[in-house]
């Protein structure tokens, strides 16, 4: 019954991360990534690919 509330609550909800697609309890709720380091790696491809882009 907890882990229902706990699935359902909108301050705290579990997430699936946008770049490793890992499931994770979002401390914010806001959070899109589990952890800094899948943040700076989605980040790196996403200027990698607006650079790539730029060249052509």
């Amino acid at each position: 019954m907890a882990f229902g509330f706990m699935l359902c609550s909108e301050q705290n909800p579990i997430k699936i991360c946008k770049h490793c697609g890992k499931v994770f309890y979002a401390k914010n709720p806001k959070a899109e990534y589990d952890s800094s380091q899948c943040r700076n790696q989605a980040n790196v491809y996403k200027s990698r690919n607006k650079n790539k882009d730029d060249k052509k």
